[in-house]
């Protein structure tokens, strides 16, 4: 057997934006699948483990998102403008999570007797800053979005490589750094530590457009060698985003070659699924939240809330957005 054949000693890494899309896709079913443990799943233990391992979706999401992001800003050269990009960035998160999210938390304040102000703090993120309530991963993605234009200048740069080293190294520093029990710096810790892929994939962004030829097994031996090195204090930092890193390189070349096989089928579903992943996320949060209210920690509540996860990402697409669409029009 010719390994090189399946194993190229050249990695393409055009590969990780050919099949971004059917990354993102597989993200989100590592996403939805994670929170069987702590949804009270009742599955045998080793299984339980190995799902838990899907935490390492929003690493890989975060990946593809960043090499998105390069492409997005590089494609509108010298003359982008900021503003209106981080707006289009903004909307594209926020009108999903507005729409539909709002009902639930315009609930929750009225029964909780907080009114409109506690409906603000719900759905402004500040409650997540401050008492891990609500949606962690757009409470990081925003700012991140925000940033992004000074992130694009110093990863875009001649030093880039550089700067990824530097930005690297302060991220992993200030996700352990002991702080004693601070909530808000606790949990911008929390999701310092979960950046790293989303800066890389900023940096290599323009490697990737170019789909330029790095080595495989080298690549992969840096990264095995890292995971094997995560038994120290910086363990809990990068261990999940060198394993995603691994994950997102494998799958896009074994996507590479079930686009030529039989198996193209699983890549069309998977690209079909990536288009809606944040639709999904947050109609997981939606359904978690309405579900909690009526039933306890359990294996039902876990499918349930994937189920729900795919009925509100359905309505929205479907319902929804063609509703706001045409308002649009007519207005």
């Amino acid at each position: 057997m010719n390994l090189s054949k399946i194993i190229p000693i050249r990695y393409n890494l055009g590969n990780l934006s050919q099949y971004r899309t059917p990354l993102m896709g597989m993200s989100i079913i590592m996403i939805l699948l994670c929170h069987a443990r702590m949804d009270g799943a009742q599955l045998p233990d080793v299984v339980l483990s190995i799902l838990s391992l899907g935490n390492w979706g929003v690493d890989i999401f975060l990946l593809v998102s960043g090499i998105g992001m390069y492409y997005s800003i590089s494609k509108k050269g010298n003359n982008i403008n900021w503003e209106g990009w981080i707006l289009s960035r903004l909307k594209r998160v926020l009108i999903p999570y507005l729409i539909l999210e709002s009902p639930f938390w315009i609930w929750y304040s009225l029964h909780n007797g907080t009114g409109i102000k506690g409906f603000f703090y719900y759905i402004s993120f500040c409650s997540y800053w401050t008492e891990h309530v609500g949606l962690w991963f757009l409470a990081l993605l925003i700012p991140l979005y925000i940033i992004t234009p000074l992130l694009y200048k110093l990863l875009s740069s001649s030093y880039k490589y550089l700067n990824l080293g530097v930005l690297l190294v302060i991220v992993m520093v200030v996700s352990i750094y002991p702080i004693g029990d601070n909530t808000i710096i606790n949990t911008i810790q929390s999701c310092l530590s979960r950046t790293p892929c989303y800066l890389i994939g900023l940096c290599i962004g323009s490697e990737v457009k170019e789909s330029k030829r790095s080595c495989l097994i080298y690549l992969i031996s840096i990264i095995v060698y890292m995971v094997l090195q995560t038994f120290d204090s910086f363990s809990a930092v990068y261990k999940g985003w060198i394993w995603a890193l691994l994950i997102a390189v494998l799958f896009a070349q074994l996507f590479s070659y079930m686009s030529r096989s039989r198996l193209y089928n699983v890549i069309t579903l998977l690209n079909y699924i990536g288009k809606y992943t944040l639709e999904l996320y947050i109609g997981l949060d939606v359904s978690k939240n309405i579900l909690i209210q009526f039933m306890g920690l359990s294996t039902s509540y876990w499918l349930l809330s994937i189920c729900g996860s795919i009925v509100f990402a359905f309505l929205y697409n479907a319902v929804f957005l063609k509703i706001f669409s045409k308002g649009l029009k007519w207005s």
